[in-house]
């Protein structure tokens, strides 16, 4: 029988951003008891969200911070995003899905 242990990879630094995790783990390595080989482990791509589910997400906490009609101001703008600028956007994402292992990990904050 043959055991396995998962190495992680581990942030040595307090500045280093939460996005660029996933990538870390993707390159996951196992170790086998038999042969001490080690493979890669092909994990799945990160999923895009749909576009849909984070304008919910978005409107939801929105509602906790700002007022009623703010709130509504809101409601209108992400209906106008979904219809306009939104779905080409998600489609910009769906192509770099495809693309990168990791579609966020540019998009995470530089110093």
């Amino acid at each position: 029988m043959i055991t396995f242990s998962i190495v992680l990879c581990v942030v040595t630094a307090w500045g280093e951003s939460l996005l660029s995790l996933p990538k870390r783990w993707l390159s996951t390595q196992v170790y086998g008891s038999e042969d001490e080989d080690f493979q890669n482990i092909q994990l799945p791509k990160l999923p895009v969200p749909e576009l849909e589910t984070t304008m919910e997400i978005y409107l939801e906490f929105a509602s906790v911070v700002v007022s009623q009609q703010a709130l509504e101001h809101s409601r209108g703008l992400a209906r106008g995003f979904m219809e306009e600028l939104g779905p080409r956007l998600q489609e910009m994402l769906l192509d770099r899905q495809k693309e990168m292992d990791n579609w966020v990990s540019s998009y995470s904050p530089r110093k």
